[in-house]
């Protein structure tokens, strides 16, 4: 699964997923059990916030952890909503320490 640091504002990502990790990985670093359904695989999620100053989006950085799950990613992870893009309860900077501090090409 595609593992995505968004922002607020006009410019969410910077056009390709921070990194991709299997379901299990993401059980294990990213809580996958607490997660949020955005929306389909179809569509591309928005954040913002209101009251937000547009000029200072792109000083702020990423702020949240969404994953796009696939539909056999979903099956694996028992997510009802099916395939989609979620939103990790998990911070960008909590989920960026846990990548970090975990070996991704170890084991599962």
């Amino acid at each position: 699964m595609k593992v995505w640091a968004v922002a607020t504002g006009k410019r969410p990502t910077c056009g390709f997923p921070a990194t991709e990790i299997s379901v299990k990985q993401a059980q294990r670093l990213l809580l996958l059990k607490d997660v949020q359904f955005l929306c389909g695989i179809d569509k591309i999620p928005k954040f913002r916030r209101d009251g937000d100053n547009p000029n200072l989006d792109e000083y702020r950085g990423p702020e949240f952890t969404v994953l796009e799950i696939s539909e056999a990613e979903a099956r694996e992870a028992d997510l009802k909503k099916g395939a989609g893009f979620y939103r990790s309860s998990l911070s960008w900077r909590d989920a960026e320490a846990a990548l970090r501090s975990s070996d991704l090409h170890g084991s599962e």
